[in-house]
């Protein structure tokens, strides 16, 4: 501890214990602490995409219930084995990676995140290897399995036991699900284990999930892009101009309530309208850690027209149909332009379709004022550095910019290509794109080029 003095002079002034000094006699004195269900049972801090991360207080009492919500809703039995590469620091992780298993008495198989991200043939080589039942991950990491593992290694994997595939903590997509069920169908994987559910860290985990069903495909809605900008939800026919597919995140969990309001107003919304997603239930944190204001604003939300409540307030924007909770994006980073309301995780996806070039899950798009007024920002990673040095950027620039016009109707303001890592993003990895905008605009990006 000496030796880090100086880069960490907090631990010089901590209590220290020699380990190597203790014999076995001592345990004679240990006292087993008594735990109170109204006890803290430890501080979850959120990712920090839109604001800086705040610690959610999650006591004992939540905790429990929320492990039997995870127990009903996966569908676990005494011959469920899990497989966990997720970040434990992360609720995903944590939870129903590590507490969960505990909890359910359950076979937990653990491997580094940065085993999977090297090589995810690992993870489902793993589920094949203990035909593991359960197993989740963010979206990106079935993009991830679908770009990185080839043909010849698929033959390899038997993915017939896995019957709950979670997909969560970042936007479902459609066009994902779809693709990974197509390619691993002939490792026995079946498109209806999917799980696309929706939670946070201030509900503990898990607020909506589908009902356990291994026959039944996530369902997914077909929607108008024009009319969501303007806040509908209208049915779109299979020909029908600009759409966008909404992968369903199941129902509320059992004792969980979701209302949809204006954000503004703090009304409900009417059926079929979109708005900031509310949700009380027996699970949720009990505020923030000494942020007793911000605790009161988002943790004690009350309806303004009828005083039901006390909500916690997600920040997230979405709406509700047949009993299903579907999720379009996160009203901090709502990009409104021509008149309508624009999502950055669907701008960001058409980014990264347009062009081979441009690299997965590394695209930021927010807003900035420059002399014109409020326009688009765009930062795109390039795949690899030799991109950066090489390469028909002109193309590049040209494909993103005809994607945003021909997908949304929008016209890029600043387009920056940059070298790969630039981008600012949480530990959980998602985009922080205030971060973003403020390294934009001070300056402080190492731009490779500009279009």
């Amino acid at each position: 501890i000496g030796a880090l003095a100086e880069q960490a002079p907090d631990l010089c002034d901590t209590a220290q214990l020699d380990t190597a000094a203790i014999t076995p006699g001592s345990a004679g004195h240990w006292r087993p602490r008594r735990e109170s269900p109204d006890d803290i049972a430890y501080l979850q801090y959120s990712s920090g995409s839109t604001s800086t991360p705040k610690g959610v207080v999650v006591g004992q009492r939540e905790l429990m219930r929320m492990m039997e919500i995870i127990s009903r809703a996966y569908g676990y039995d005494r011959q469920s084995r899990f497989v966990c590469w997720m970040p434990h620091y992360h609720d995903y992780g944590l939870v129903q990676g590590l507490l969960h298993p505990v909890f359910a008495g359950i076979p937990c198989i653990v491997m580094s995140p940065a085993s999977f991200i090297q090589r995810p043939y690992r993870w489902l080589a793993a589920m094949t290897r203990y035909a593991a039942t359960h197993s989740a991950g963010p979206n990106f990491a079935y993009d991830h399995c679908l770009r990185r593992i080839p043909e010849a290694e698929i033959a390899a994997l038997d993915l017939s036991a896995w019957r709950f595939a979670g997909n969560g903590a970042e936007p479902v997509r459609a066009k994902t699900l779809a693709a990974f069920a197509e390619k691993f169908a002939p490792c026995g994987f079946r498109k209806g284990s999917f799980y696309p559910s929706y939670g946070l860290a201030e509900a503990t985990l898990l607020v909506s999930g589908p009902k356990p069903d291994a026959s039944a495909e996530p369902r997914v809605l077909t929607l108008k892009a024009a009319a969501l900008e303007q806040d509908r939800v209208e049915t779109a026919a299979e020909d029908e101009g600009a759409q966008r597919h909404i992968p369903s995140c199941g129902n509320p969990v059992a004792g969980a309530t979701i209302r949809i309001l204006d954000p503004e107003t703090r009304r409900l919304r009417a059926s079929r309208e979109i708005g900031e997603i509310w949700v009380a239930h027996g699970a949720l944190g009990r505020g923030y850690w000494n942020r007793p204001e911000a605790s009161q604003e988002f943790f004690s939300a009350r309806i303004e027209d009828s005083g039901e409540g006390p909500f916690l307030r997600t920040g997230d924007l979405g709406f509700v149909e047949d009993g299903q909770v579907y999720i379009v994006g996160r009203k901090k980073d709502l990009i409104i332009a021509n008149g309508g309301n624009h999502h950055p995780e669907e701008i960001e996806w058409s980014v990264e379709q347009s062009h081979p070039m441009i690299r997965a899950g590394c695209v930021a798009a927010f807003t900035i004022d420059d002399d014109e007024g409020t326009v688009l920002a765009v930062l795109a990673e390039l795949a690899s550095p030799r991109n950066v040095e090489s390469g028909d950027h002109a193309a590049v620039i040209r494909a993103i910019r005809k994607a945003v016009s021909m997908d949304h109707g929008l016209t890029i303001g600043r387009l920056a290509l940059l070298a790969p890592g630039a981008i600012a993003k949480t530990t959980s990895g998602k985009i922080q794109r205030a971060a973003c905008r403020a390294a934009l605009l001070g300056g402080r990006l190492a731009i490779a080029v500009q279009g």
